[in-house]
């Protein structure tokens, strides 16, 4: 799982090297996963960080990755024939 992407609003000037790195970190770890055969969950198309600080989530941000991580887990362990 990805970690959420940080906003420019972390305190970090625009364009930050924050920011710009969570972007990145997406594709690097579905790489990894894909090669090691383990299964991926972009955190960061999932979930938002706070508007108050651009790094940390709220309650609502919490729930939805709970949400997210247990829907991919469900998908990951429910039979075959069901995925169709």
């Amino acid at each position: 799982m990805t970690p959420k992407r940080f906003d420019e609003t972390s305190g970090e000037e625009p364009g930050s090297i924050c920011s710009e790195k969570s972007c990145q970190l997406a594709p690097l770890y579905e790489k990894a996963a894909e090669r090691l055969g383990c299964a991926f969950l972009d955190a960061g198309v999932k979930v938002q960080v706070s508007g108050i600080d651009g790094t940390h989530m709220d309650e609502i941000a919490h729930f939805t990755m709970a949400t997210a991580v247990m829907s991919r887990i469900r998908q990951l362990f429910q039979p075959e024939k069901e995925k169709r």
